[in-house]
């Protein structure tokens, strides 16, 4: 696991490639990660899904299937992982 990470126990799990998913680990970003998520275009919501798919390396689609309480939690992991500026950047508050 990664310095930083954090990881979030999903409260309603979901399928992944076939295999159940019960947690989800957020590694730190890299600006990399900001700029895709940028270029990817999309509303702030979108991007963010975007940045969290990228933290948590899954694909997108897989995010698209996470309970919105799930989501809270994570949105709320990623927070940590982000600092003022890099929420800033893309779009976020």
């Amino acid at each position: 696991m990664a310095k930083n990470a954090n990881t979030v126990t999903l409260a309603t799990p979901v399928t992944v490639n076939g295999l159940p998913l019960n947690e989800i680990t957020l590694r730190p970003l890299k600006v990399r990660d900001l700029v895709k998520a940028n270029r990817e275009g999309g509303d702030d919501f979108e991007k963010s899904l975007n940045l969290l798919a990228a933290a948590s390396d899954l694909d997108r689609s897989a995010i698209d299937e996470i309970d919105i309480t799930d989501l809270e939690a994570l949105n709320a992991a990623m927070d940590s992982l982000l600092g003022k500026s890099a929420l800033q950047a893309n779009g976020s508050t």
